[in-house]
């Protein structure tokens, strides 16, 4: 299993449960990917390639052509994690992948986030479906969604494609955060999505900074080693289709107040 190094811990914790190798590949760096696989060329296992499209802490991107490239020069079997980019991302808002689909082996994403409602999918062939159906023990012995839940999913699907100008808005607003935020001197990661993560190595100070915007009526995130590498401790805040040009304002000039305190 090749798995890009800063996946989210659950993609890194089901390898490990089931017991499978990880070659972890620097984060979004297809040249190392591609140098990793190199090493495997006569391998009688299957390769296997693991990405989220929009990581969730970070906030950045995956090539998809590039990774679609290489997934089928070495002929690896590619899984992709739309978690953070459903709703989001895409024409429609299904995701990045697009019309890149029949290039992508699995693609797995979430109700949680975007829908507003929960549980998951995973778009496959029906010979994967049928395995999993059949031998995942994970999927076997839990419970159905109840129908209520199912309905409000489908309902929330059905309103993505309409959504384009509110998706437009999000990326607006998370670009104008992230360069009032750099304009002030931080470091920023993200922009692209609706996720933006600014990195404050000082662990007190981003506790600090946590609470003191609370007095502001603002709720942030902090994320701290193992969740992230050390040294890159971090605020991460996700911009929503409720805020205005005057929320992010006052929420970039807030943060400045707060790391001055």
């Amino acid at each position: 299993m090749f798995s890009d190094r800063l996946n989210h811990n659950s993609l890194h914790t089901g390898c490990a449960i089931a017991m499978i190798k990880q070659i972890r590949y620097n984060h979004l760096d297809m040249k190392n990917l591609e140098n990793l696989l190199k090493k495997y060329p006569s391998s009688n296992r299957a390769k296997f390639i693991l990405s989220e499209t929009v990581f969730g802490m970070d906030g950045d991107m995956l090539d998809i052509h590039k990774m679609t490239e290489i997934s089928e020069k070495y002929n690896a079997f590619l899984y992709l994690d739309e978690a953070h980019s459903i709703g989001v991302c895409g024409n429609d808002g299904y995701g990045m992948i697009g019309d890149m689909s029949k290039y992508v082996d699995c693609c797995f994403g979430t109700f949680g986030k975007a829908i507003g409602c929960a549980g998951a999918y995973l778009a496959c062939n029906t010979a994967i479906k049928n395995y999993l159906v059949n031998n995942c023990p994970g999927f076997i012995y839990s419970t159905a969604l109840p129908p209520p839940i199912i309905g409000a999913i489908t309902a929330a699907w059905d309103e993505l494609p309409k959504l384009s100008s509110t998706r437009n808005k999000i990326k607006t607003l998370a670009k104008m955060l992230k360069s009032l935020l750099e304009d002030f001197g931080f470091l920023c990661t993200g922009g692209a999505t609706n996720i933006i993560s600014i990195v404050i190595p000082n662990i007190q100070k981003l506790i600090k900074i946590k609470e003191e915007l609370l007095k502001f009526g603002i709720l942030v995130t902090i994320a701290r080693p193992p969740t992230v590498p050390i040294n890159k401790s971090r605020i991460r805040v996700s911009i929503c289709a409720r805020h205005t040009k005057n929320d992010i304002e006052f929420l970039a000039q807030s943060i400045k107040k707060c790391y001055q305190i």
